[in-house]
């Protein structure tokens, strides 16, 4: 089998990052823009599918080579939680100067809002530890505290966590293609005949936008395809019982029922000079995504602090300078910290089986720039 790399995923990880920052950019906004830029929120359903469509090829991969179970969770712990934890020392020590010496165009009682902290010490140890672990979403129903999060955007990597430990567990009983079948349907269920699911758990209905990036790697390597119809078909009725998830399980849905459409025109999407600066941007996605926070949150609030809200200028002022802020830190960010991260040590483990045709995307640099030793 030739390896087949889903190539314009990452034009569209671009689209998704950037439409969350202009999100964030315009919500101290007044007016018609507030309608206008939370169509941008919807980024974060896109990136949960192909999240999905990512870890599932992970993990066929890693089942088809035989890979010990550790060498999945490894590159998925080392992929995430090292530039996440560099992203907080750095918020940290932004805070620290803020709260010493607060630049004037900045309120020091802006400071909570924009860190969601008044004081070092405010978090509680369980809270702290949630946040650190990527847990916080879900700890309370566990011990502790309700939810405190450090940084308000983090909240999508505690699902991102839940999803490839689900994964994980799935690779673990060798039942991958079947498994997100069953726990799908676990999930329609749940989130059916209950009242009010567990928020910030998976089974919330979440999940389903994960599962639905699941559904398109399958679609061509993991018959019967009518499982998979079933499983995009949850994910879209699902929204007519979900009110508080409706709109982004139906651009998920959506989105992953295109990706399938669009598959073939692949090569041809990539060829169209106009995907150039999505692409750069998605292959620095998570890096955009992680400073951008703090960045946007900060930058905007500074503006709005001297009454620039309108319309247009939060749409031809605010948004392009968030986005001009945002890129220019992700940037430097990706290549001395994330970029790290992306190429794990070569592994003596033998791939002792045919890799799938669908390549593992997790970690397009990996693919671009990888040495014949190199394991994605």
């Amino acid at each position: 089998m030739s390896l087949d790399r889903y190539r314009s995923l990452d034009a569209w990880r671009g689209v998704a990052c950037l439409g969350v920052v202009v999100y964030h950019a315009g919500l101290l906004g007044k007016g018609w823009i507030l309608s206008l830029t939370a169509r941008g929120e919807q980024g974060v359903a896109m990136f949960f599918v192909i999240s999905g469509y990512c870890i599932a090829s992970a993990a066929d991969r890693a089942h088809r080579a035989e890979l010990p179970l550790r060498f999945y969770f490894w590159r998925r712990f080392r992929r995430i939680f090292p530039p996440f934890w560099a992203l907080l020392g750095l918020t940290a020590a932004l805070l620290a100067g803020l709260l010493v010496v607060a630049p004037p165009f900045v309120n020091r009682a802006q400071i909570p809002l924009l860190f969601a902290i008044e004081a070092p010490g405010d978090f509680s140890a369980v809270a702290l530890l949630g946040n650190l672990t990527l847990t916080e979403t879900w700890r309370p129903y566990v011990v502790g505290p309700p939810v405190r999060l450090l940084m308000w955007h983090m909240w999508t990597l505690c699902y991102e966590e839940q999803f490839y430990a689900v994964m994980g567990g799935l690779l673990a009983i060798g039942r991958l293609s079947r498994g997100v079948v069953a726990v799908s349907v676990a999930v329609f269920l749940v989130t059916q005949l209950t009242p009010a699911p567990a928020f910030g758990f998976f089974f919330d209905g979440l999940w389903l936008l994960f599962a639905a990036g699941a559904a398109v790697f399958y679609w061509r390597d993991a018959p019967p395809r009518p499982a998979i119809i079933a499983l995009l078909a949850m994910t879209l009725l699902c929204q007519w019982r979900l009110p508080w998830v409706a709109l982004p399980l139906g651009v998920g849905g959506c989105f992953a029922c295109a990706l399938i459409v669009l598959r073939p025109y692949d090569a041809a999407i990539m060829a169209h000079p106009a995907t150039a600066p999505f692409a750069a941007c998605g292959l620095r996605c998570y890096s955009i995504y992680l400073v951008h926070g703090p960045v946007t949150l900060l930058l905007s609030a500074a503006i709005a602090s001297r009454g620039w809200t309108g319309s247009w200028f939060t749409l031809v002022g605010t948004i392009p300078a968030c986005l001009a802020a945002s890129l220019l830190l992700a940037w430097p960010f990706h290549a001395y910290i994330e970029r790290r991260f992306l190429n794990s040590a070569p592994t003596p483990v033998p791939l002792r089986a045919t890799i799938s045709p669908n390549l593992v995307q997790s970690d397009p640099e990996l693919f671009l720039n990888r040495r014949p030793t190199d394991v994605a």
